[in-house]
């Protein structure tokens, strides 16, 4: 099987022209990582052409080093930026899909004061609305998250969800829902511990938050969250021409096109091809050293405790089912496919 970074072979010609501004994610690190590959022995720095960037910024309005410079974004951070200029453009690689949310046993035991129970698991967002909408003098409930524009549709529909159960004549209880992104800091939660808190976070913190089930309760939001259009934007300078720009997103667009579909054959040939091995471990490496941009990016379901694969064929393997999952055909059939994993 040929590697998805065949298809970015002819951005090497235009080596020096762009960079890319990348978020410590499952399916933009395999970008940077092909992109590495791309440039290992042309340059003497990749870190002027492979830049870590935190999505949630947007995308800047100014250019920084290069010609073209490339960033993940949701089509509202490409509308805002069109706005200023025109120099920009966009194509759609992917639709996330955000499988679950995630609530603290402890927490939500204590917010409910049910100091003598056992939280039992949850089987569906109606019923945590139910269960919420029974703490007494609620007022708010925190969503902390590092996907905000999935956060904010999920928002949506909790709020539609409290409308519909909490009336009671003509009467409907007003529950503020707060979004947070990790990186925030909010002095007023060491005062507010009973706030009910529901985590809310892309692959792979989503898969840490399911390998510890004996603390965090899973709920399936699948069917209430539509997938978000996910995009690789081109920031490019005035004198470059259009046409210059577009092709170098479509060899981006067929890079992400082969990854996801050879993703979706290893899952279901249940190997690993050559092009994935030690795929994990670099992630995990690069995630960690990461942590102060993203403290909550260590690979951590996927690693031993000492940060290292315990069994790298497993690890890699698993690497994929995650971006399948989220990314890939899997994405796009919903629950059934998911059920297969």
């Amino acid at each position: 099987m040929t590697s998805p970074s065949d298809a970015l072979q002819a951005l090497g010609s235009d080596i020096g022209k762009w960079v890319f501004h990348y978020p410590v994610y499952i399916n933009t690190f395999c970008l940077a990582y092909h992109l590495a590959e791309l440039l290992d022995g042309r340059v003497e720095n990749m870190r002027h052409y492979l830049v870590p960037h935190d999505w949630s910024q947007g995308i800047p309005h100014f250019l920084h080093t290069a010609d073209v410079e490339f960033f993940i974004a949701t089509e509202p951070m490409i509308e805002e930026v069109r706005e200023q200029t025109n120099c920009v453009e966009g194509r759609e690689f992917t639709k996330y899909r955000v499988g679950s949310i995630f609530v603290n046993r402890a927490r939500l035991k204590r917010t409910l004061d049910h100091e003598l129970s056992d939280i039992q698991d949850i089987e569906s967002l109606e019923a945590l609305v139910r269960l919420l909408l029974s703490i007494r003098n609620i007022k708010d409930l925190i969503v902390i998250t590092d996907v905000p524009q999935s956060a904010r549709l999920f928002a949506e529909e909790l709020e539609k969800l409290f409308a519909k159960f909490s009336t009671s004549g003509s009467s409907v209880k007003n529950i503020t829902i707060r979004i947070r992104g990790y990186w925030q800091r909010d002095m007023t939660d060491l005062f507010e511990r009973i706030i009910p808190k529901i985590y809310l976070f892309s692959a792979p913190i989503a898969a840490i938050f399911e390998d510890r089930r004996a603390r965090y309760i899973p709920i399936d939001i699948d069917k209430s969250v539509p997938n978000i259009p996910t995009f690789v934007a081109a920031r490019y300078a005035a004198d470059i021409e259009d046409i210059e720009v577009q092709k170098m997103l479509d060899c981006i667009e067929t890079y992400y096109k082969n990854l996801f579909d050879a993703a979706a054959d290893a899952v279901r040939c249940n190997s690993v091809p050559k092009w994935a091995k030690n795929l994990s471990c670099y992630y995990g490496r690069h995630a960690e050293s990461s942590r102060q941009m993203n403290p909550f990016s260590q690979f951590g379901a996927l690693l031993s405790d000492d940060g290292h694969p315990t069994n790298v064929k497993a690890r890699d393997l698993e690497y994929l089912k995650i971006l399948d999952r989220h990314h890939g055909r899997l994405a796009d059939v919903g629950n059934t496919a998911q059920d297969q994993l």
